[in-house]
This record gives C-alpha cells, sequence and structure tokens, in this order.
C-alpha cells in the first residue's frame, strides 16, 4: 500500500499570472499619481522627465498585463489539456481578468493623455 501522498503545488505559471496582473492593478495609481505631479510640476516642457514616465507607464500598463493574459492562458490551455491538474486555475484566471482590465485602463489612459498633450 502506498502511503506516500504527493502534495500538489501552485505551478510557476499560474503564480506568475496573478503576480503580475497583481502588480499591474497596484501600479495603476501609482502611476496616474506620478503623471498628475509631473504635469503640475513641470508642464509639459521637460522632455526628458515626460519620456521617463512615459516608458515606465508602459512597462506598469502594457509588459505586466500582458504578461498575466500569456501566463494565465498558457497554464489554462495546458490544464484543458490535461497534462495539468485544475491547482491554480483560479489564479490563472485572477491574472487573465486582472491583465485584461489594466490593458484596457492603459489604452484609455494613453488616450487621455495624449489629448492633454495636444491640449497644451
Amino acid at each position: 500500500m502506498n502511503t506516500n501522498i504527493k502534495s500538489e503545488r501552485y505551478r510557476k505559471l499560474s503564480k506568475a499570472s496573478l503576480v503580475t496582473g497583481i502588480l499591474a492593478m497596484i501600479s495603476v495609481p501609482v502611476m496616474l499619481r506620478v503623471w498628475i505631479i509631473v504635469i503640475k510640476t513641470s508642464g509639459f516642457y521637460n522632455y526628458t522627465l515626460l519620456m521617463n514616465v512615459f516608458s515606465l507607464s508602459i512597462v506598469f500598463w502594457f509588459v505586466l498585463p500582458v504578461t498575466a493574459i500569456v501566463c494565465g492562458s498558457v497554464d489554462i490551455r495546458r490544464i484543458k489539456a490535461g497534462r495539468y491538474s485544475n491547482k491554480g486555475r483560479g489564479f490563472d484566471i485572477t491574472g487573465i481578468v486582472s491583465g485584461s482590465i489594466i490593458l484596457i485602463f492603459g489604452i484609455f489612459d494613453l488616450f487621455i493623455l495624449w489629448g492633454l498633450s495636444v491640449a497644451y
């Protein structure tokens, strides 16, 4: 009789999807506050500072959400194929949903920031 019970752990893709989705969601209010501070203090005249903040926004509003969506989708596809058990499926779904919301929000925010830059 086999008395060894193999404990099942969460997969790395599940964890990556959840963590990047949460990081993307946390970064939105932080980056919005940074944009407000930069625009209030220097306006649209300090080009170097604006480009640095813009590159950070690209990372937080596009790279992290896309990573969450891709990791979650790949892991769910592997679960559906029967290669893995359902453990971690909730992490995958949470990462996909949060990544999708932040990606849409990031696109919307870039249009707003573009409109503000054209207005000044």
